[in-house]
């Protein structure tokens, strides 16, 4: 394992800004920064990253975590990879771990065992390339027709698959690399009864890198007219590579699209390479597919800004321009390019030139609204209905942007340029919403009926079999509505605990002592806040007061994620308000009576919940069992009146 003095070493260096930062733009707020979360698609951004204590949390999703828990989570690591991760990224160095479970050497086993297989075959196909006939003649001189230097073909790791049935089995054999793992790495193809044979034969070779710098996958070009065989050729969906998640050249690039706050988005791999080579490293390619919600998602790690290049096939753009649509949803502003004549990124760079080209670049781009109208202005000017379902489907592209300010913007330059009332537009526009709204709304009513069919055929059997249906609570047991009331209870006093602990209440006791004596005997019913309890009373006893930094450190996955929910929270007092000097009441500042009112509730819904079990089982009791039964009830509610009185409420 590895040492508990490296882990802490890693946290103590590892900034959470500064790790999250490296996938995601962040904005202060207040004294947090905040992000659209890169765990899930949203429009406002509800992710929140705490400097001061060294957290972040999703209020949409959920994720919560430390720097180790980001990079585990978003670069799909398991603890000790996501520690090494960060170590190397540090300079920390890190022993060789001794053991781990079976189920998880077995699971890292196999992943790691593919990535290097395909690192193996990466660089067989190099070696294949500058070293035999073939790949000198065919794969290095089809590299060289497209214009790649050396120190192109060797910075993207460029091959050659030759052109036999089995060469790369055979090496991969004598490598020692089993055919189990060769077809799990998506290098081979495998059917019933017959031989294995290369899956990539006679083709220049791409290899497909992760955002980690690892080959995840590759892409092929077929050399030769076979119409046989498919121009381009990826490899399958595998453990390791997810071909709508990935985008080709961001490991190249990511760096300078962070720096440039734009990415550049093509179609090939040829275009990203071109690219790169002529000077625009903040390039990616699409991988040939359509442009998928999860490749933007990655893209909106690095930046907002998006530059979508096309070539001078207007059947090709009108084809495509869906993923325009898909970024504008996104939330990333957008940008479009066409190249003159036909010519796609590769081409014409090569026709024009590096500094033309650089300049082409910066003198063309235009808004998505004027890049839309120009692609079907030609029809649209001879043709009414053809005007008429430009001007609906430019609306359907505004209304997906997210942000009110920018939709607006876009009314209005969109009436200058399709010469139309900006009014009409707009009410276009909400008729559009208003049609999606209800559409939503209908799914959503027909979830609900079918959820009220399923608990009444529920119902109907529980009351069959004479039980009472039970309600689920918010950590999915069965409650009733008073033990619900007691997992908020609950939730509230481990929040003070952890949060205020350590804060001296009278002379020499601290919250936790106060807490401690108070609440010792008492049993939490919820499964995370018992644990959370137990381990807080374990570490009393050692005359250690666990504070903040100890459950977020804590080896209990669950335990650290729920301290990250207890104690973050998306408000914070308004700017306006401190600016103008308007009093604000502190929890701290009255944590005394804070503490108190908290000890009391939580024991009233406690004393409640027993009158409820008791009253429960009265129905079912005889004479005997019924006297003792009311007694207690009645030393019970004298209870409850007390600590009711205490918290000023009323008895029901």
């Amino acid at each position: 394992m590895i040492p508990q003095q490296i882990i802490d070493q890693i946290k103590l260096t590892a900034d959470v800004v500064e790790v999250v930062g490296d996938y995601v733009q962040l904005k202060r707020r207040g004294t947090n920064m905040i992000a659209c979360c890169p765990f899930h698609n949203e429009k406002s951004p509800s992710f929140y990253v705490s400097a001061s204590k060294q957290i972040y949390k999703c209020f949409g999703c959920g994720k919560a975590g430390d720097a180790i828990t980001f990079v585990k989570d978003i670069e799909g690591l398991n603890y000790g990879e996501a520690i090494r991760f960060l170590a190397k990224k540090y300079g920390i160095e890190v022993p060789e771990e001794v053991e781990r479970t079976d189920e998880a050497q077995a699971e890292y086993n196999e992943r790691e065992s593919i990535l290097i297989v395909l690192n193996w075959a990466k660089n067989f196909f190099q070696e294949q390339m500058k070293t035999t006939d073939d790949g000198q003649a065919f794969g290095l001189s089809y590299f060289r027709s497209r214009g790649f230097q050396d120190k192109t073909i060797t910075d993207f790791e460029l091959g050659f698959s030759p052109e036999g049935w089995d060469g790369m089995i055979k090496a991969a054999k004598k490598a020692g690399h089993s055919i189990d793992l060769l077809e799990k790495a998506g290098l081979i193809v495998q059917k019933e009864n017959q031989q294995p044979i290369d899956r990539f034969r006679n083709r220049v070779m791409f290899p497909i890198y992760h955002q980690n710098g690892k080959v995840i996958g590759f892409g092929a070009r077929m050399l030769g007219n076979d119409k046989n065989q498919p121009k381009y050729l990826n490899s399958p969906e595998t453990q390791v590579y997810h071909k709508s998640e990935v985008l080709y050249g961001l490991f190249q690039a990511k760096q300078a699209v962070r720096q440039a706050d734009n990415c550049y988005l093509t179609e090939g791999y040829t275009d990203v390479i071109a690219m790169s080579q002529a000077g625009v490293k903040n390039v990616v390619s699409s991988s040939g597919t359509s442009l998928t919600p999860d490749q933007i998602k990655v893209i909106s790690r690095y930046t907002k800004n998006v530059t979508v290049l096309y070539d001078g096939d207007a059947a090709g753009m009108k084809a495509s321009v869906r993923g325009i649509d898909l970024l504008l949803e996104a939330g990333m502003n957008v940008r479009a390019l066409t190249f003159p004549d036909g010519d796609d990124p590769d081409s014409y760079l090569k026709k024009v030139g590096e500094n033309a080209f650089e300049e082409y670049l910066k003198g063309n781009t235009t808004d998505f609204i004027s890049f839309k109208a120009s692609l079907y202005a030609e029809e649209a000017a001879s043709d009414p209905f053809k005007r008429a379902s430009v001007i609906t489907e430019m609306v359907e592209s505004i209304v997906k942007i997210p942000d009110p300010i920018a939709r607006q913007v876009f009314y209005t330059q969109c009436a200058k340029v399709l010469n139309i009332s900006e009014e009409l537009l707009i009410e276009e526009g909400n008729r559009i919403l208003i049609k999606s709204q209800q559409d939503a709304n209908k799914v959503t009513r027909r979830q609900q009926e079918q959820a009220e069919r399923t608990r009444a055929l529920e119902q109907q059997a529980l009351g069959e079999l004479g039980a009472e249906p039970p309600e689920a609570g918010e950590y999915g047991i069965a409650v009733d509505p008073i033990t619900r009331v007691i997992e908020v209870s609950e939730r509230e006093t481990m929040r003070m605990l952890i949060t205020y602990g350590e804060k001296s209440m009278w002379e020499d006791l601290t919250v936790a002592d106060i807490y401690k004596g108070e609440l010792e005997d008492i049993e939490f019913i919820t499964p995370i806040y018992a644990k959370m309890f137990q381990i807080f009373l374990a570490e009393m006893q050692l005359d250690r007061t666990p504070n903040t930094q100890f459950f977020l450190d804590h080896s209990d996955v669950e335990v650290r994620t729920e301290t990250i929910n207890l104690i973050t929270t998306p408000h914070e007092p308004s700017e306006q308000w401190l600016l103008k000097k308007i009093p604000i009441v502190k929890e701290e500042d009255v944590l005394r009576g804070a503490v108190t009112q908290d000890i009391f509730r939580i024991k009233l819904k406690k004393v409640e919940k027993v009158i409820h079990e008791i009253k429960l089982q009265i129905p079912k009791a005889n004479e005997e069992e019924l006297d003792i039964l009311l007694s207690n009830i009645q030393e019970l509610l004298k209870a409850k009146l007390s600590l009711a009185k205490a918290l000023g409420r009323p008895v029901g």
